[in-house]
């Protein structure tokens, strides 16, 4: 999983750097409503119970990597 995500935060990266956006807590949070958004728009509907980690679903991976590069950014 921690694999996963570390794939999922480079292309966010990526992603926010191909546009010239810096790396910063709002720029992720814009990033990852514009994630969910799509998805809505596309039928996709959060879990309401435990989610099986062993075989994620993509779009809760990259929420998760967003979280995990906001969370890097609060430690420096």
């Amino acid at each position: 999983l921690l694999a996963l995500v570390d794939q999922h935060a480079a292309a966010v990266r990526d992603s926010l750097d191909g546009d010239n956006t810096p790396l910063t807590s709002a720029a992720l949070a814009g990033y990852a409503e514009g994630v969910r958004a799509a998805a809505l728009e596309h039928g996709w509907t959060p879990p309401s119970g435990p989610v099986d980690w062993s075989q994620p679903e993509w779009l809760l991976t990259r929420l998760v990597a967003v979280c995990a590069l906001a969370r890097a950014l609060d430690r420096h």
